[in-house]
C-alpha cells in the first residue's frame, strides 16, 4: 500500500511511524519532503508499507488520519 501524509511538522513524523510499527506492519520505502512556507513548515511523506496480516485500506487511512498533527492522507 502506497500512502501520502501531510502533516504539521517534523515531530508527527515519529507519532505516524510509531503507529505503523504498532500495527504488524513494515515500512519499505519512504520520501520526505518539508517546506518552509510563511506560516511555518509543513510536511509530507509517501510511505510503501505492507502488513503482516490483511487489513481494510479505510480502516488505516481512518487510524493514520486521527494521529494529531495529520493534515490529510490519501492511498496512492
Amino acid at each position: 500500500m502506497n500512502v501520502y501524509i501531510e502533516f504539521e511538522n517534523p515531530q508527527v513524523f515519529d507519532n505516524i511511524l510509531a503507529h505503523f510499527s504498532t500495527e504488524a506492519t513494515t515500512v519499505t520505502d519512504i520520501e520526505f519532503n518539508k517546506n518552509h512556507t510563511p506560516t511555518g513548515d509543513k510536511c509530507n511523506v509517501v510511505f510503501t508499507v505492507r502488513f503482516r496480516k490483511r487489513q481494510p485500506h479505510d480502516k488505516v487511512l481512518s487510524q493514520i488520519s486521527s494521529i494529531p498533527g495529520v493534515i490529510n492522507i490519501e492511498e496512492l
